[in-house]
């Protein structure tokens, strides 16, 4: 269930003190959203701080960025670039009954059916599947992406625009087309399996100063003298527990407008 609350200078005022920000382009935590606009968020959302959700409330982790609205039931890792667009599937239906109408397992239609016309068929549980989808770190999605419940993107990875994700992904593995399958792989399989064991996303990427980020084989050699030698650590920014403070905002504004 999503909870709602107004957009006001006290909701700013807390994005900014939790450096959550609307904007990956300076930073700025005005913008996303209009004074007086209501803004709809999970209870339970977390996010990392140094996040960019914009208008997308969902729980990122740092240096992520979120520009789909409707992506907001996704966990999210760190340094993700999510485009325009993307969505998540609605409920599955049964296609293995006599009909993939919802008269064969949900009560909600079958009780008005029983008062108008007095019976009606017997429902049986059926997994509709609202699993989030589960995205890792440094994971590149495109415009009008759309995920299947339950979906696990992998560390690295690529979905190209327009795809339909109906498989998990691997980690690294760029993906297209409807359903998408693999297009290739980002790197050669023992450059994957090193970047995997680094886990270079766990730290902060201000401390790449320095670095050739665009030499992976270099950039992983340095990163591991600067493990040896206790130059680098990883980063904790710290989860904000966003949703608990949105909803005590919101309770406040409605305690007011009564």
């Amino acid at each position: 269930m999503l909870l709602t609350v107004i957009y006001d200078d006290e909701v700013e005022a807390l994005l900014r003190h939790e450096k959550i920000y609307a904007s990956i382009d300076g930073w700025r935590t005005s913008g996303a959203f209009t004074k007086g606009q209501t803004i709809k968020f999970s209870g339970d959302l977390k996010l990392e701080r140094y996040s960019f959700p914009g208008r997308a409330l969902s729980p990122l982790g740092a240096f992520s960025y979120n520009r789909s609205p409707a992506f907001i039931r996704t966990e999210i890792g760190r340094y993700c670039s999510i485009a325009d667009h993307v969505s998540v599937m609605g409920p599955a239906h049964p296609l293995d009954r006599i009909s993939s109408h919802v008269f064969t397992y949900r009560s909600y239609f079958n009780g008005p059916l029983r008062e108008e016309f007095g019976q009606t068929p017997e429902i049986k549980a059926f997994d509709v599947n609202k699993k989030p989808v589960q995205i890792g770190n440094d994971v590149w999605i495109g415009e009008q992406v759309t995920f299947k419940p339950g979906v696990c993107v992998g560390d690295g990875a690529v979905i190209a625009s327009g795809a339909v994700v109906v498989e998990d992904v691997k980690p690294y593995e760029i993906v297209g087309g409807v359903p998408a399958k693999r297009i290739r792989m980002r790197f050669d399989d023992e450059t994957i399996a090193q970047l995997l064991e680094l886990q270079w996303w766990k730290f902060n990427c201000a401390d790449f100063a320095g670095l050739d980020v665009t030499a992976v084989s270099a950039f992983i050699s340095a990163l591991r003298e600067k493990l040896a030698d206790g130059s680098i650590s990883p980063w904790d920014p710290g989860f904000v527990s966003l949703g608990a403070k949105l909803d005590e905002i919101g309770q406040r504004q409605k305690s007011a407008i009564s």
